[in-house]
């Protein structure tokens, strides 16, 4: 699973760069993105992706609302905003066209 961390001020950026996200790499991205994320509060998920088939927002969405955290999408590919709209996962997490943005929103 192809996963990077970036510290920017007290925010977390994790890019996910594998192309697909579905069944098969599932429980890898998952296990990834929870051991980059740490103890972590304020999370910005970079889904420049082609394919999201999994739950995995589910998971990560508990993990920080139980540690009373916070996460922004960035860099949806217009198939994964069309999945996140059809899950309703727009209603629970703040999406943005960039990096950037979704960064500052955590400034505001």
């Amino acid at each position: 699973m192809n996963l990077t961390r970036e510290t920017v001020g007290d925010v977390v950026v994790v890019a996910v760069r594998e192309g697909h996200l579905d069944d098969r790499n599932c429980d890898a991205f998952k296990h990834g993105l929870l051991r980059l994320i740490g103890r972590d509060l304020k999370v910005v998920v970079d889904l420049d992706l082609q394919l999201v088939q999994s739950p995995f927002f589910g998971v990560l969405l508990r993990r920080l609302r139980a540690a009373k955290g916070e996460m922004r999408l960035c860099a949806l590919t217009p198939t994964v905003r069309a999945f996140v709209e059809i899950v309703s996962l727009h209603q629970c997490v703040d999406i943005f066209n960039t990096r950037d943005e979704a960064i500052k929103a955590f400034q505001a």
